[in-house]
């Protein structure tokens, strides 16, 4: 079992965009696109003068490519509200056949990761091949991790009382309710928002919302894509980032209002047991 813990914050959005603007404000912003505009136009491609208006008028921020991240706070009535971002790897995409090897969960409140949490499971049949090209599992890895009942009290634990984030919720919750069913495992009552559906609100500009591509919009640093516990914690950053969004008076009920119908890990969702593919 690769059980690891954790409970100093770690914020993975670098400073920049709106941070580290040094022309903040809309009337300063139109001011620098209009001499950046001029320079560009009228001033000699490579004359001196020209490179030193573009360098003076440029935000720092664009140096290294921008961030669009936002500086502003979680609204007050988000803050006391604890939640658990989480991911599962399996051994294939049918939760009927497949089984769940990995389990990563990151609590978090009040704009701060307070807790990391990963499982390693022993799914009592071989990992195939193209599974392990995606998310880097083995065989090996699990020989000696525990079943899929001696963990899941564990995770019930780690997320009691808190509301749950999954992106592409649906593929998560699915395999979930499949493997407590498949053991006779009473259901955790905790709701499970999907933060595909709100990054598509959050982030409207965007083409794609999967995981990867809202991370590096945001400019959130990657950590091992397809491993439970790293995709957990890019997650959480996005979905931070999210609440920062809201308008300040937003509430958990605001929240769930955004995030449209929250789902549960309950044998009601398997009736797909092999999901369409979504960005994850």
């Amino acid at each position: 079992m690769n059980n690891r813990t954790a409970e100093q914050p770690n914020s993975r959005i670098t400073n920049g965009g709106p941070r580290g603007d040094a022309w903040p404000g809309r009337r300063n912003g139109r001011l620098r696109e209009l001499l950046q505009s001029i320079a560009s136009h009228f001033v000699p491609r490579r004359s001196a003068v020209r490179l030193f208006v573009l360098a003076l008028f440029t935000p720092i921020a664009l140096i290294g490519g921008p961030s669009h991240a936002t500086a502003a706070p979680i609204p007050k009535g988000l803050r006391a509200t604890t939640f658990v971002a989480f991911d599962v790897e399996t051994t294939g995409l049918s939760a009927a056949r497949h089984r769940v090897i990995e389990i990563g969960a990151v609590k978090l409140r009040a704009g701060r990761i307070i807790a990391r949490q990963a499982w390693l499971i022993n799914p009592g049949q071989p990992i195939p091949p193209f599974s392990t090209r995606i998310h880097g599992i083995t065989d090996a890895d699990v020989a000696e991790a525990p079943p899929f009942p001696a963990t899941y009290p564990k995770f019930v634990a780690f997320v009691k009382g808190t509301i749950l984030i999954a992106h592409n919720a649906s593929f998560d919750v699915r395999f979930m309710a499949h493997e407590a069913a498949r053991n006779s495992l009473t259901c955790p009552p905790e709701p499970v928002l999907d933060n595909l559906r709100l990054a598509r609100k959050w982030y409207p500009e965007l083409e794609r919302h999967g995981l990867k591509a809202v991370a590096d919009y945001l400019k959130i640093e990657p950590g091992r894509y397809h491993r439970a516990l790293d995709d957990s914690e890019v997650l959480a950053q996005i979905f931070m980032e999210g609440l920062r969004r809201m308008p300040p008076d937003s509430t958990v009920s605001n929240l769930l209002t955004t995030a449209g119908n929250a789902l549960y890990i309950k044998p009601a969702v398997t009736l797909n047991s092999t999901p369409a593919q979504s960005p994850r």
